[in-house]
């Protein structure tokens, strides 16, 4: 019994964490807008709470009785821990659509996670300690196997979230499925038999009506929006809300469309359509077909419309939305379900026009759809006379330095791959791009294919468009950006359409934030070289106690570990936009190298070979650095190919994060072996709190620092010079 109990219960932990961790990091990226910078953030503060649950609560409940009891508070905490998620909205009053203020992030957060980490944290010395006292083995050898068990559980916990309950349960059902898989071990335990058994009961119970209780909850945050439709997809939350008369498409918190909204139809659709001279076939990116088939349907010269949309559940509700629409059958339509750049490498056809409707890139699955390379796939996709458009948010008449700096940044790309580009200034800036066509007389071509096609649309009148771009307004328009002119382009890589959106936004509405963050992309480059000097006095002051330079490396390693992880996690997202999906599954590969590292670490490393051990791995940790670097200067070239995409998402880059965690798990296994033979030590969890404590500052300083100032190459320049301090 109690070897199935030491073998069940560590794997059980695995299963409870990281399936906690995954399922509240998707309930809190719904919150923040599907941000992937977001969970770096989450995953220092989780790793703040169980690094302080097995550092410092551990040592707190061990001098008391609530150590042997503190196991019964699992259910009532988690299961509070996610209906303070759910209500989140209500507390904090955050109104659908409108982007979370990062004074907001921090409390939430810290509230939103702390609680289930930290219980997740004091598990791990809780179970090294039980199998200490019933094996008899040394401490080091049991902190190992809960390391690997544990890592193996999170691994079958990764694989059964990506293939089996995402596309099942609920997130409450998904949460209660894990307190109940981690709950069977204890029915093992005389003095948890009880608990167990009634945690298991009542998990029981709740998982059958949780649908009812997720549906009284939604009802009660969002009035006073109706939640028509609420689904779980591959990528992301998508809310069908209604208020009086108007549908709202939330999707991850982003307001996608409303319905009706003649306005956006007219503006975002049928005006760059129109601009064109022969328009017979067209490509709609995303967005909103209501309001927009029947004036298709008018426009003779269209033959073919394709509407592209990756995610099937928001097609499947295009197709009912325009059923009782259709006025006739001259309009061939067609959906595809796709990833714009997945559908851009596969397909030959030619476009006379294509409409993007995406928002603006506030996450880095948006940016890749606003870089220089997706406008280079764009290119490719339009016929000879071909006519790409978008727009975004602006300012009726005025450009801050802000504003004007991120419409040259667009523009600046759009350029490097279009003759002639061309921006119509408004609240709303309308960018046209092509080769050949010109954009000198658009209110004349306008006027005259109105009356071509009997047109009269409610909004785009010609005395609109006339003050849009009239001579002066345009000259006004011209000169403001000429003030704040810059060389800038984004990339799928540098992110800068992401950061420079962001400084609008946090100039708009958070300016002391604003100034902070000024402040510290203006000297940026000074604060790298003074984080590493810092870490450099601080190995060199502790370089003459051998524990603490074994601690000090450990730290770096969890540091490095987890930025090499998050940097890989998030190149994922830009060349693939599958991150939602798929985070269950990438973590659990983590896991896995982690759990084989530190096992094979276990049985196979003398103590003759330790030092050199150790200048292997660090090499080792380099060479993988150094590769990804490599990497993503050429990712875009190898997935432009069938076979090289494939092998690019399904095996380099899983084979990336497996030997990154397989590494991290070695260096850990090795270092807990060599500090517990040379110091005996009564805390079993110090070097396991090290590791996290490293993991932790990492997180955070990649996520909100290193990523958005220096992107993902330069970010990796700066890790890899932290893994040659590793040789100090």
């Amino acid at each position: 019994m109690n070897r199935a109990y030491t073998t069940f219960l560590p794997v059980g932990l695995g299963t409870l964490s990281l399936g906690l961790q995954i399922v509240f990091i998707r309930m809190l990226l719904e919150i923040f807008h599907g941000n992937e910078l977001a969970i770096g953030w989450l995953l220092a503060v989780w790793l703040i709470g169980t690094s302080s649950g097995a550092f410092f609560f551990s040592k707190l409940l061990r001098k008391t009785r609530i150590w042997n009891w503190f196991l019964l508070g699992l259910f009532p905490i988690i299961f509070i821990n996610y209906i303070f998620i759910k209500f989140i909205p209500k507390i904090f009053h955050i109104i659908p659509g409108i982007t979370l203020s990062l004074l907001h992030l921090i409390p939430i957060s810290f509230l939103a996670i702390m609680p289930a980490a930290i219980l997740c944290g004091l598990l791990f010395p809780y179970i090294s300690e039980y199998l200490h006292r019933t094996n008899g083995r040394e401490i080091s050898f049991n902190i190992n196997k809960v390391y690997i068990w544990e890592s193996v559980g999170s691994l079958l916990a990764s694989f059964t979230l990506n293939f089996l309950l995402f596309h099942r349960l609920n997130n409450l059902q998904i949460i209660l499925f894990f307190i109940i898989i981690f709950s069977l071990p204890l029915v093992l335990i005389k003095n948890y038999r009880l608990s167990a058994m009634v945690f298991i009961g009542l998990g029981l119970l709740l998982y059958l009506y949780s649908p009812l209780m997720v549906d009284k909850i939604n009802q009660s945050i969002f009035m006073p929006y109706t939640i028509i439709q609420e689904k779980e997809t591959p990528y992301g939350n998508v809310k069908l809300m209604k208020l009086e008369d108007q549908l709202v498409l939330l999707n991850q918190g982003i307001i996608e469309y409303s319905s009706p909204d003649i306005f956006a139809a007219e503006t975002n659709a049928l005006f760059p359509v129109l601009l064109h001279p022969k328009p017979r076939r067209v490509l709609m990116v995303g967005g909103n077909l209501t309001n927009v088939i029947s004036y298709f349907e008018r426009i003779s010269d269209i033959s073919e419309l394709d509407f592209l949309e990756r995610d099937p559940y928001l097609v499947e509700l295009q197709k009912k939305f325009i059923e009782n629409q259709r006025t006739g059958n001259t309009l061939q339509l067609n959906f595809i379900i796709d990833d714009i750049r997945s559908y851009f490498r596969k397909t030959t056809k030619k476009y006379d026009v294509i409409c993007l409707n995406h928002p603006e890139p506030v996450t880095l699955s948006l940016n890749r759809v606003y870089t220089s390379e997706f406008y280079s796939m764009i290119k490719k996709r339009l016929s000879e006379s071909g006519l790409y458009f978008f727009a975004i948010q602006s300012s009726e008449n005025y450009l801050d330095e802000y504003l004007a700096q991120y419409i040259n940044l667009l523009k600046n790309t759009l350029t490097l791959s279009f003759n002639n580009v061309f921006i119509i200034p408004g609240d709303q800036n309308y960018f046209l791009a092509s080769d050949s066509l010109k954009f000198t007389s658009i209110l004349d071509k306008w006027i005259e294919r109105l009356q071509q096609f009997d047109l009269d649309p409610q909004y785009l009148s010609e005395y609109y468009l006339s003050y849009r771009i009239s001579p002066e307004r345009l000259r006004q328009f011209s000169g403001q950006l000429d003030r704040w002119k810059i060389d800038r382009i984004n990339t799928d890589f540098n992110l800068n359409g992401y950061v420079y959106h962001f400084r609008i936004w946090s100039h708009a509405f958070e300016q002391n934030i604003q100034e902070y963050f000024e402040i510290i992309r203006r000297y940026r480059f000074m604060l790298v070289i003074v984080i590493l000097l810092l870490v450099l006095l601080l190995k060199m002051l502790l370089i003459k106690k051998e524990e603490r330079k074994l601690l000090s490396n450990l730290f770096l390693i969890g540091g490095i570990s987890l930025a090499l992880e998050m940097t890989l996690l998030l190149v994922y997202q830009i060349l693939f936009a599958t991150l939602y999906e798929s985070i269950a599954i990438i973590f659990g590969i983590y896991m896995l190298g982690l759990a084989v590292g530190a096992y094979l670490q276990n049985i196979k490393i003398s103590k003759n070979e330790i030092g050199l051990m150790f200048r292997k791995l660090n090499l080792r940790f380099f060479l993988l650095c150094f590769s990804i670097l490599f990497f993503s200067f050429i990712s875009n070239h190898m997935i432009s190919y069938d076979l090289f995409h494939l092998v690019v998402k399904w095996i380099f880059i899983p084979g990336l994060i497996y030997l990154t965690g397989f590494y991290s798990g070695h260096y850990f296994a090795l270092t807990t072996a060599t500090y517990f033979s040379k110091n005996g030590g009564y805390f079993h969890g110090v070097t396991y709190g090290i590791d996290l404590a490293g993991g932790i500052f990492s997180a955070f300083l990649t996520s909100v620092f290193l990523i958005p100032l220096f992107g993902i190459s330069g970010s990796l320049v700066v890790i890899l010079i932290l893994i040659v301090m590793l040789f100090i």
